[in-house]
C-alpha cells in the first residue's frame, strides 16, 4: 500500500493529521483533507455507498508514489505517468474532541503487477488517473517499475 506521493512541485505528502493536502470533487470544488488510509478498487462501489461518502482526486498531478516494502520497511520510490492524479474516497467531515473539524481521504489502490510486486515488495499499488463531472474514472496506467533489486549476495566465506 502506498505510503507518501510526492506531487510535481516537489512536496511530499505521507497519511496522518501532519500532511493535509487538497483535492478535487467532480463537481470543480475543492476539499482540504488528511490521508486517513487506503480503499482497494475492488471494493469502491461498496465505499461509495457508504453515506456520505464520495469521490475525488488529487488537486494536484502526482509526480511519484512511494511504498514501504512489507519485508525490509524501506520506502521504495516510483514514477508517476505523466497527466495522472491519485484517486481518494472521501469520508463525511467530523469533528475532533478539540472541536477541530477534519476530513478523512482514502486512497483508492489496485492490486500490484508482478513488476511492481517484484520492486515494491508489497501487494497493492496506487490507482492513477483522473475524474470527470459525473465522479467517472479515466484510469491512467501505471509506469513499467525498474527492474528489482537482486538478492543481497550472502557472505561467501
Amino acid at each position: 500500500m502506498p505510503h507518501r506521493f510526492r506531487t510535481i512541485d516537489g512536496k511530499i505528502y505521507g497519511p496522518g493529521s501532519k500532511t493535509p493536502f487538497t483535492v478535487s470533487l467532480p463537481d470543480g470544488s475543492q476539499a482540504e483533507v488528511i490521508w486517513g488510509g487506503c480503499a482497494q478498487s475492488e471494493k469502491l462501489a461498496w465505499w461509495l455507498r457508504k453515506p456520505d461518502h464520495g469521490i475525488a482526486q488529487s488537486a494536484q498531478e502526482i509526480a511519484a508514489v512511494a511504498i514501504e516494502a512489507e519485508d525490509t520497511k524501506e520506502f521504495i520510490w516510483g514514477d508517476a505517468p505523466p497527466g495522472a492524479h491519485l484517486i481518494w474516497v472521501l469520508e463525511p467531515p467530523v469533528v475532533s474532541k478539540a472541536g477541530n473539524s477534519y476530513q478523512l481521504a482514502k486512497m483508492v489502490t489496485v492490486e500490484a503487477s508482478p513488476a511492481e510486486l517484484a520492486y515494491f515488495h508489497d501487494t497493492r499499488f496506487a490507482l492513477f488517473g483522473s475524474l470527470d463531472s459525473a465522479g467517472k474514472i479515466t484510469t491512467i496506467p501505471a509506469l513499467e517499475p525498474p527492474p528489482a533489486k537482486p538478492p543481497a549476495q550472502g557472505e561467501l566465506f
